[in-house]
């Protein structure tokens, strides 16, 4: 696969998501989501773990928050500052941009409200899942 068609297929997995509002998405559709994305972004495991981790402080935060509409602005401010992290980190490593675009688009449908956030964070979790399990499947 040419460069240009890898990162079209990169990118088609978050126009998925794009088209659906995140608050609504359906477990079923967050899974395949995740899966498509766990197969196409390269990079290793701990890679990914890291930014995995950025994620996971915000959502620990989250959790422990009242989950007012305060918190809820605050935790979407937090996830657009995970933005220049990956954009470090994709020019560090140049095989984790289509992750980096692919995230961003998904941080930018995060809405105001529960829903919205609560999915973002299992569909983050669901493709570092997905995402392990084909690494160690394909010896990357």
């Amino acid at each position: 696969m040419n460069r240009g068609a890898e990162r079209d297929s990169e990118s088609k997995s978050s126009r998925e998501i794009i088209s659906n509002k995140l608050g609504d998405i359906s477990g079923e559709n967050m899974n395949d989501i995740a899966e498509k994305m766990g197969k196409r972004h390269k990079g290793n495991k701990t890679q990914v773990r890291r930014i995995y981790n950025d994620i996971k402080k915000v959502q620990v935060e989250w959790r422990s928050s009242d989950k007012q509409q305060k918190a809820i602005e605050e935790t979407i401010n937090e996830l657009h500052m995970i933005k220049p992290q990956l954009a470090y980190t994709a020019a560090r490593k140049q095989e984790l941009s289509g992750l980096k675009e692919n995230l961003e688009k998904i941080i930018n449908k995060v809405e105001p409200n529960k829903d919205s956030i609560q999915n973002f964070f299992k569909l983050v979790e669901a493709f570092v899942g997905y995402h392990r399990y084909y690494t160690e499947k394909s010896g990357r």
